[in-house]
């Protein structure tokens, strides 16, 4: 039997020169050498970097003026644009900023299309909700309970639509939406005589047809039941919509339900017709 002699692998001296070897290529030269027992750390910047941005020296000046104020919104951008100018990858960029990548890239896109300009905040210009003092909200009630003839309007009954054209027609408001003139006059008290009434869906029950609609929400098909459930709610005073909801039906059907009942009585709930039912 035959051994072989182990061999320890000894790492040959390499001679210190001033500079570089020449064979080593060129985007290495000049770099500090790596230790093999700890690996270097992933680095930002890839090598060749053809993807690093070429930015003008204005732009860059003033990127690097708001990268280092850290009470611009624009810093974070600025940072990113300027990353990204010098070869940063975007997973480099969003681990350094703390973001997602669609968002490094997203920015990258705005500067590319609008310059500096692009890294402004998307709501930036436009104009805030607009508040009403207690003295606005008293007048946009008290024109709300007049007449509209009275404020020269050539309509017997307000709306919403209409209420709000009047108050930018007459300076009470500049602009107002219609839900914000709804939550006003909601919380604001004002006299509907000069609104609409409200629509009457279904006339008081008698205590005969209500005994039906009892019997026919609590029997076996549960269609049925259900349209005669509806329409006992809506009789109780419930909103349509509230009834829509609990019933997963449309309005619509509630309306369709109701006048059957109207027309032809409970029984047409039912799928029968009068003469039949009789």
């Amino acid at each position: 039997m035959s051994f072989v002699s182990a061999r320890v692998y000894e790492p040959k001296q390499v001679a210190e020169t001033s500079g570089p070897p020449a064979s080593l290529p060129v985007n290495l030269r000049g770099r500090a050498p790596v230790s093999l027992a700890h690996p270097a750390p992933r680095r930002l910047v890839a090598p060749n970097r053809p993807w690093a941005l070429q930015l003008a020296l204005a732009d860059r000046i003033v990127l690097e003026r708001l990268a280092g104020d850290p009470h611009r919104s624009a810093a974070r951008w600025a940072r990113i644009i300027l990353a990204r100018s010098e070869g940063a990858t975007l997973g480099g960029i969003a681990a350094s900023e703390k973001v997602h990548r669609d968002t490094v890239r997203r920015c990258l896109q705005r500067f590319r299309r609008h310059g500096i300009g692009g890294l402004r905040h998307g709501n930036a210009g436009k104009s805030k909700n607009l508040t009403f003092d207690a003295s606005v909200r008293r007048e946009i009630a008290r024109r709300a309970s007049l007449p509209p003839r009275e404020v020269n309007e050539n309509f017997a009954t307000w709306s919403l639509y209409k209420l709000r054209e009047h108050l930018v027609r007459a300076g009470i408001v500049c602009s107002i939406s219609i839900e914000r003139l709804r939550y006003i006059l909601g919380v604001e008290p004002h006299d509907r005589a000069y609104w609409p009434k409200a629509e009457t869906l279904l006339s008081p029950l008698s205590r005969e047809a209500r005994r039906e609609l009892i019997e026919l929400a609590q029997g076996a098909d549960a269609e049925i039941a259900r349209r005669a459930g509806a329409v006992l709610a809506v009789a109780s005073g419930a909103r349509l919509g509230q009834v829509a909801r609990e019933f997963h039906c449309g309005k619509s059907s509630i309306r369709r339900w109701l006048d059957h009942v109207r027309l032809h009585g409970v029984s047409r709930l039912a799928g029968l017709r009068p003469a039949a039912a009789a």
